[in-house]
Protein backbone atom coordinates (compact mmCIF):
# COMPACT_ATOMS: atom_id res chain seq x y z
CA UNK A 1 0.00 0.00 0.00
CA UNK A 2 1.65 3.24 -0.85
CA UNK A 3 1.60 6.19 0.89
CA UNK A 4 -1.24 7.85 -0.90
CA UNK A 5 -3.54 5.08 0.24
CA UNK A 6 -2.73 4.64 3.51
CA UNK A 7 -3.56 8.41 3.94
CA UNK A 8 -6.64 7.46 2.22
CA UNK A 9 -7.64 4.73 4.79
CA UNK A 10 -6.27 6.56 7.97
CA UNK A 11 -9.09 9.16 6.74
CA UNK A 12 -11.69 7.04 6.33
CA UNK A 13 -11.07 5.32 9.46
CA UNK A 14 -11.19 8.63 11.11
CA UNK A 15 -14.35 9.45 9.42
CA UNK A 16 -15.26 6.67 10.82
CA UNK A 17 -14.77 7.22 14.45
CA UNK A 18 -15.86 10.79 14.15
CA UNK A 19 -19.22 9.52 13.37
CA UNK A 20 -19.37 7.06 15.83
CA UNK A 21 -18.76 9.54 18.35
CA UNK A 22 -21.42 11.80 17.10
CA UNK A 23 -24.08 9.33 17.11
CA UNK A 24 -23.09 8.71 20.48
CA UNK A 25 -23.47 12.54 21.61
CA UNK A 26 -26.60 12.58 19.65
CA UNK A 27 -28.12 9.73 21.59
CA UNK A 28 -27.05 10.87 24.80
CA UNK A 29 -28.11 14.35 23.99
CA UNK A 30 -31.88 12.69 22.98
CA UNK A 31 -31.98 10.42 26.23
CA UNK A 32 -33.11 7.50 24.19
CA UNK A 33 -32.25 4.12 26.09
CA UNK A 34 -32.22 0.97 25.35
CA UNK A 35 -31.72 -1.69 28.03
CA UNK A 36 -32.21 -4.97 29.15
CA UNK A 37 -34.38 -5.06 32.49
CA UNK A 38 -33.91 -8.79 34.03
CA UNK A 39 -34.07 -9.80 37.58
CA UNK A 40 -30.80 -10.16 39.18
CA UNK A 41 -31.44 -13.11 40.83
CA UNK A 42 -33.17 -16.35 38.99
CA UNK A 43 -33.92 -20.00 40.41
CA UNK A 44 -32.71 -23.07 39.10
CA UNK A 45 -35.83 -25.07 37.66
CA UNK A 46 -37.98 -21.63 37.06
CA UNK A 47 -39.11 -19.57 34.40
CA UNK A 48 -38.68 -15.15 34.21
CA UNK A 49 -38.87 -12.39 31.81
CA UNK A 50 -36.75 -9.91 30.70
CA UNK A 51 -38.14 -6.39 29.23
CA UNK A 52 -36.31 -4.37 26.60
CA UNK A 53 -36.94 -1.01 27.84
CA UNK A 54 -36.54 2.25 25.86
CA UNK A 55 -36.61 5.92 27.30
CA UNK A 56 -37.62 8.72 25.99
CA UNK A 57 -38.31 8.08 22.57
CA UNK A 58 -40.08 10.26 19.53
CA UNK A 59 -41.69 8.93 16.85
CA UNK A 60 -40.90 4.99 17.15
CA UNK A 61 -41.85 3.02 14.20
CA UNK A 62 -40.07 -0.06 14.19
CA UNK A 63 -37.58 -1.65 16.05
CA UNK A 64 -34.53 -4.23 15.88
CA UNK A 65 -32.66 -5.79 18.55
CA UNK A 66 -30.44 -9.01 19.06
CA UNK A 67 -29.73 -11.01 22.62
CA UNK A 68 -27.10 -12.64 23.23
CA UNK A 69 -27.45 -15.51 26.05
CA UNK A 70 -25.48 -18.39 27.20
CA UNK A 71 -27.78 -21.22 26.55
CA UNK A 72 -26.16 -24.08 28.83
CA UNK A 73 -27.76 -21.43 31.48
CA UNK A 74 -30.98 -20.01 30.13
CA UNK A 75 -33.37 -21.15 27.73
CA UNK A 76 -35.66 -18.68 25.14
CA UNK A 77 -39.42 -20.01 25.19
CA UNK A 78 -41.24 -17.28 23.52
CA UNK A 79 -41.14 -13.52 22.67
CA UNK A 80 -44.22 -11.10 23.64
CA UNK A 81 -45.33 -7.36 22.09
CA UNK A 82 -44.24 -4.74 24.14
CA UNK A 83 -46.37 -1.30 25.19
CA UNK A 84 -44.70 2.23 24.72
CA UNK A 85 -46.36 5.39 25.91
CA UNK A 86 -49.98 3.42 26.10
CA UNK A 87 -49.43 1.83 22.86
CA UNK A 88 -48.73 -1.26 21.59
CA UNK A 89 -45.89 -2.40 19.21
CA UNK A 90 -46.22 -5.42 16.96
CA UNK A 91 -43.55 -8.05 17.15
CA UNK A 92 -43.28 -8.91 13.67
CA UNK A 93 -40.70 -11.93 13.83
CA UNK A 94 -38.31 -13.36 16.26
CA UNK A 95 -35.45 -16.13 16.44
CA UNK A 96 -32.56 -17.35 16.84
CA UNK A 97 -29.25 -16.29 14.95
CA UNK A 98 -25.29 -16.28 14.58
CA UNK A 99 -24.21 -19.57 16.15
CA UNK A 100 -25.57 -21.50 13.81
CA UNK A 101 -29.23 -19.74 12.89
CA UNK A 102 -31.52 -21.82 14.45
CA UNK A 103 -29.54 -22.81 17.37
CA UNK A 104 -30.46 -21.13 21.00
CA UNK A 105 -27.60 -18.32 21.92
CA UNK A 106 -28.72 -15.67 20.18
CA UNK A 107 -32.16 -14.23 19.72
CA UNK A 108 -33.32 -11.58 17.04
CA UNK A 109 -36.56 -9.63 17.74
CA UNK A 110 -38.45 -7.69 15.02
CA UNK A 111 -41.58 -5.31 15.54
CA UNK A 112 -43.22 -2.17 14.33
CA UNK A 113 -45.81 -0.22 14.37
CA UNK A 114 -47.72 2.15 11.51
CA UNK A 115 -45.84 4.65 10.08
CA UNK A 116 -49.31 6.63 10.54
CA UNK A 117 -49.02 6.14 14.03
CA UNK A 118 -45.92 6.39 15.35
CA UNK A 119 -44.83 6.11 19.63
CA UNK A 120 -43.91 8.57 22.04
CA UNK A 121 -42.64 8.24 24.98
CA UNK A 122 -40.87 4.93 27.50
CA UNK A 123 -41.69 1.85 27.98
CA UNK A 124 -40.42 -1.38 26.48
CA UNK A 125 -39.94 -3.11 22.81
CA UNK A 126 -40.82 -6.84 23.95
CA UNK A 127 -40.36 -9.18 26.54
CA UNK A 128 -38.18 -12.00 26.64
CA UNK A 129 -39.22 -14.91 28.16
CA UNK A 130 -36.50 -17.59 29.55
CA UNK A 131 -36.43 -20.62 31.60
CA UNK A 132 -33.14 -21.37 33.84
CA UNK A 133 -31.86 -24.92 32.83
CA UNK A 134 -28.72 -23.94 34.62
CA UNK A 135 -27.38 -24.89 38.06
CA UNK A 136 -26.64 -22.44 41.38
CA UNK A 137 -23.80 -20.00 40.91
CA UNK A 138 -23.99 -20.24 36.96
CA UNK A 139 -23.86 -16.42 35.53
CA UNK A 140 -25.71 -15.82 32.29
CA UNK A 141 -24.85 -12.51 30.69
CA UNK A 142 -28.11 -10.84 28.81
CA UNK A 143 -25.84 -8.76 25.75
CA UNK A 144 -27.64 -6.32 23.39
CA UNK A 145 -26.60 -5.66 20.02
CA UNK A 146 -27.80 -4.52 16.80
CA UNK A 147 -30.26 -2.20 18.30
CA UNK A 148 -31.81 -0.32 15.43
CA UNK A 149 -34.78 2.20 15.94
CA UNK A 150 -36.57 4.02 13.21
CA UNK A 151 -38.81 6.71 12.87
CA UNK A 152 -41.80 6.96 10.67
CA UNK A 153 -39.97 8.42 8.00
CA UNK A 154 -37.95 5.39 7.69
CA UNK A 155 -34.86 7.02 9.84
CA UNK A 156 -32.30 5.45 12.47
CA UNK A 157 -33.10 6.88 15.80
CA UNK A 158 -30.03 6.97 18.03
CA UNK A 159 -29.82 5.39 21.08
CA UNK A 160 -27.77 4.42 23.39
CA UNK A 161 -27.62 0.38 24.89
CA UNK A 162 -27.33 -0.96 28.01
CA UNK A 163 -26.90 -4.71 28.85
CA UNK A 164 -27.73 -6.66 31.74
CA UNK A 165 -27.10 -10.32 33.85
CA UNK A 166 -28.46 -12.75 35.53
CA UNK A 167 -27.28 -15.22 38.69
CA UNK A 168 -28.72 -18.75 38.97
CA UNK A 169 -29.72 -19.49 42.41
CA UNK A 170 -30.89 -22.88 44.18
CA UNK A 171 -35.11 -23.93 44.45
CA UNK A 172 -37.05 -22.63 47.59
CA UNK A 173 -36.73 -25.39 50.31
CA UNK A 174 -37.91 -25.36 53.79
CA UNK A 175 -35.02 -26.51 56.06
CA UNK A 176 -36.72 -27.09 59.47
CA UNK A 177 -37.21 -30.82 59.73
CA UNK A 178 -39.14 -30.76 63.20
CA UNK A 179 -40.80 -28.17 65.84
CA UNK A 180 -39.97 -28.39 69.44
CA UNK A 181 -42.68 -29.72 71.69
CA UNK A 182 -44.61 -27.52 73.77
CA UNK A 183 -46.91 -27.17 76.57
CA UNK A 184 -50.48 -26.01 77.21
CA UNK A 185 -50.20 -22.42 79.12
CA UNK A 186 -46.29 -22.34 78.62
CA UNK A 187 -44.69 -19.51 76.50
CA UNK A 188 -43.87 -21.34 73.18
CA UNK A 189 -41.29 -19.96 70.29
CA UNK A 190 -39.72 -22.14 67.80
CA UNK A 191 -38.51 -20.21 63.80
CA UNK A 192 -39.05 -22.35 60.76
CA UNK A 193 -36.29 -21.39 57.78
CA UNK A 194 -35.83 -21.70 53.95
CA UNK A 195 -33.09 -21.97 51.50
CA UNK A 196 -32.76 -20.80 48.12
CA UNK A 197 -34.88 -18.74 45.67
CA UNK A 198 -35.20 -15.08 46.12
CA UNK A 199 -35.30 -13.31 49.18
CA UNK A 200 -37.74 -12.01 50.93
CA UNK A 201 -39.53 -14.60 51.82
CA UNK A 202 -42.79 -14.91 53.35
CA UNK A 203 -44.34 -17.87 55.34
CA UNK A 204 -47.88 -18.57 57.13
CA UNK A 205 -49.06 -21.63 58.22
CA UNK A 206 -52.18 -23.68 59.05
CA UNK A 207 -52.84 -26.56 61.73
CA UNK A 208 -51.12 -24.52 64.39
CA UNK A 209 -52.69 -25.55 67.69
CA UNK A 210 -54.85 -22.87 69.15
CA UNK A 211 -52.56 -19.92 71.21
CA UNK A 212 -50.00 -19.89 68.50
CA UNK A 213 -49.59 -17.97 65.04
CA UNK A 214 -46.58 -17.95 62.93
CA UNK A 215 -45.47 -14.24 61.29
CA UNK A 216 -44.11 -13.59 58.28
CA UNK A 217 -40.57 -14.14 59.22
CA UNK A 218 -41.62 -17.54 59.94
CA UNK A 219 -41.64 -17.09 63.94
CA UNK A 220 -43.91 -19.46 65.96
CA UNK A 221 -45.07 -17.95 68.93
CA UNK A 222 -47.76 -17.79 71.70
CA UNK A 223 -49.13 -19.93 74.64
CA UNK A 224 -50.84 -22.81 73.72
CA UNK A 225 -54.27 -23.77 74.66
CA UNK A 226 -55.12 -27.01 74.23
CA UNK A 227 -53.44 -30.42 74.15
CA UNK A 228 -52.30 -32.62 71.39
CA UNK A 229 -50.19 -33.90 68.43
CA UNK A 230 -51.26 -31.45 65.57
CA UNK A 231 -49.49 -31.58 62.26
CA UNK A 232 -48.75 -27.95 61.06
CA UNK A 233 -48.88 -26.96 57.10
CA UNK A 234 -45.72 -24.49 56.95
CA UNK A 235 -45.56 -22.23 53.41
CA UNK A 236 -43.04 -20.10 52.12
CA UNK A 237 -43.50 -17.67 49.33
CA UNK A 238 -40.27 -16.03 47.96
CA UNK A 239 -39.93 -12.81 45.83
CA UNK A 240 -39.34 -13.92 42.44
CA UNK A 241 -42.32 -12.78 40.15
CA UNK A 242 -44.28 -14.82 39.25
CA UNK A 243 -43.71 -16.20 43.44
CA UNK A 244 -42.12 -19.77 44.12
CA UNK A 245 -43.94 -21.23 46.59
CA UNK A 246 -43.30 -24.57 48.59
CA UNK A 247 -44.93 -26.19 51.54
CA UNK A 248 -43.73 -28.95 53.98
CA UNK A 249 -45.99 -30.39 56.76
CA UNK A 250 -43.89 -30.33 60.23
CA UNK A 251 -45.29 -32.26 63.29
CA UNK A 252 -46.04 -30.10 67.01
CA UNK A 253 -46.44 -31.66 70.08
CA UNK A 254 -48.37 -29.91 72.89
CA UNK A 255 -48.40 -31.66 76.40
CA UNK A 256 -51.08 -31.04 79.04
CA UNK A 257 -50.13 -28.31 81.52
CA UNK A 258 -47.99 -29.79 84.56
CA UNK A 259 -50.27 -30.12 87.67
CA UNK A 260 -48.75 -29.98 90.87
Amino acid sequence: MNRHKRFQFSAVIIVLVLTWVALLRVAAANGVVVAADAPSDVVQGTDFTVRINVSSVSNLAAYQFDMTYDPAILQVTGVTSGVIGGGTMVLDLWGFVLNPPGVQGTVRVLGHVSPLSPLNGSGYLAEVHFNVVGVPSNTSPLTLSGVKLFNNLAQRIPASVESDSVHVVAPLNITTTALPDGEVGGIYGAVVEATGGLLPHSWQATGLPAGLSMNAAGVIAGNPTASGDFTVAATVTDAAVPPNITSKPLALKVYPALEV
